[in-house]
């Protein structure tokens, strides 16, 4: 014990003859760690776990419907192949809205749905509009990439903010830091719904539970879903367009400009071992980490470096 106490006296003697301006130096650094690294973990929030997400998908479209191979020629038939394709196209986006929204909750009641519909209408025609009426061609691999678009818009306007932005700006939400640190979280609605929409089915459970009417000329009708289960809805998702192009070269092959696809050219399902599942709790639990080193510990570190510093400029040369 007596070697210890010699040993923990050197120490501090060692410090204390450390120059003033060393000493200084290295409080100054010390403090700033605490406040740099909840910066740095501040930065992601559960927004960086949703871009991974969107990057796994992002590849299976560039693979699967890879750009200027499925072009449709909205002009072909005039009016009627329009209306066609107006039809199909607005029922993807339809069936997107639909598919991921919990029927078994709040979200799926006959309010919300017609809410869903008229801004996912209204995102449809200001993005396609146009180019349907002006006949020009239209990409299936456009179409695909603003549907991820329109999926982080929808999320943002009624789901959640963190979702789809940074830490950074989610804490600034209202009731984002009342539910980060509430004493019950893992026990609220909001966290168990976060908790669902991670979590990972049985695909061929989840597309049991999507019950929908297509693929036909109207495109894919659902009526019914369990949402909530992301990586799942995006690979029911991704498979039933699939189908729905693959109907279309069935059915209507002259929609498409390059004449030699044929329904045998439609690639193979989509797995979910092909997308990564995001982890939102992750996010949630940076985010506290962050907040509780930005204005909690953080600030304390300050404090009692400040006085240190303060202190060691007082002392005598």
């Amino acid at each position: 014990m007596k070697e210890n106490k010699k040993t923990d006296l050197s120490f501090w003697n060692k410090l204390n003859n450390l120059s003033k301006k060393t000493r200084i130096i290295s409080a100054a650094v010390l403090m700033s760690v605490p406040m740099a690294l909840g910066a740095g973990l501040l930065i992601p929030g559960m927004g960086i776990e949703s871009l991974r997400f969107i990057g796994t998908v992002k590849k299976v479209i560039e693979k699967e419907i890879p750009e200027g191979k499925y072009v449709i020629d909205t002009d072909v038939l005039g009016g009627a192949s329009k209306m066609i394709v107006r039809n199909s196209l607005k029922s993807s986006y339809l069936a997107d809205a639909r598919s991921a929204t919990n029927f078994y909750t709040e979200e799926g009641s006959e309010e919300n749905l017609a809410k869903y519909e008229e801004y996912t209408n209204t995102w449809f025609e200001n993005r396609w509009g146009d180019i349907i009426d002006q006949g020009q061609d239209i990409d299936l691999y456009d179409v695909s990439m603003d549907l991820i678009e329109f999926d982080e818009s929808f999320a943002q306007e009624f789901h959640e903010f963190g979702y789809v932005n940074p830490g950074i700006t989610w804490i600034f939400q209202p009731k984002t830091l009342q539910r980060l640190f509430d004493v019950n979280l893992t026990k609220t609605d909001w966290y168990q719904t976060v908790v669902e929409k991670q979590t990972i089915l049985d695909q061929d459970t989840y597309d049991g539970m999507v019950e929908y009417t297509g693929p036909s000329v109207g495109g894919i009708t659902v009526h019914h879903s369990a949402g909530a289960y992301l990586l799942n809805n995006k690979v029911w998702f991704l498979n039933v367009q699939r189908e729905n192009i693959r109907f279309l070269l069935s059915t209507a092959p002259f929609l498409f400009t390059d004449k030699t696809l044929t329904p045998d050219d439609i690639p193979a399902e989509t797995k979910p071992e092909d997308l990564r599942a995001p982890d939102f709790v992750k996010g949630i639990r940076m985010t506290q980490t962050a907040v509780s080193l930005l204005f909690i510990i953080g600030p304390v570190i300050l404090a009692i470096g400040g006085f240190y510093i303060y202190k060691t400029k007082k002392e005598e040369n």
